[in-house]
């Protein structure tokens, strides 16, 4: 992560600005923001095998196939006044693809585009709990 928290117009196959492995912890707050980065295949700005903490930040004008924003397969996503915005996935989750437990409180989607899921796309089995969204 940069040192103003900031990541922008990063390229990988998956996570194109973070990957975070199975078993690790990633925590973010308000400062931190991700804009125009690109996945080939999942989480245009973050994909997360492990747990993952988001307090606040924006996530902007990501690209991916799955999980324009973020693709989340791991333990835990926990998402609190994040604003996603203008985010796409060519397939799934404009902003948002989920495959684990996720608890998301406050915030806001606006214009994220996919072919399932402009918003969200939730693929899991596990509890999925929505708070204040707008």
């Amino acid at each position: 992560m940069s040192e103003d928290g900031t990541e922008e117009g990063n390229t990988a196959a998956n996570g194109g600005a973070i990957y975070n492995a199975a078993g690790a912890v990633l925590t973010l707050d308000a400062a931190s923001a991700f804009s125009y980065n690109e996945a080939t295949a999942d989480g245009g700005a973050l994909y997360s095998e492990g747990a993952l903490t988001m307090s606040g930040g924006s996530i902007t004008g990501n690209t991916a196939a799955n999980g324009g924003a973020i693709y989340h397969k791991g333990t835990i996503l926990t998402v609190t006044d994040a604003v996603f915005s203008g985010n796409a996935a060519t397939a799934n989750g404009g902003a948002l693809y989920n495959e684990g437990k996720m608890t998301m409180s406050g915030g806001s989607f606006t214009g994220n585009t996919a072919a399932n899921g402009g918003a969200i796309y939730n693929a899991s089995t596990e509890s999925v709990q929505f708070t204040r969204i707008l």
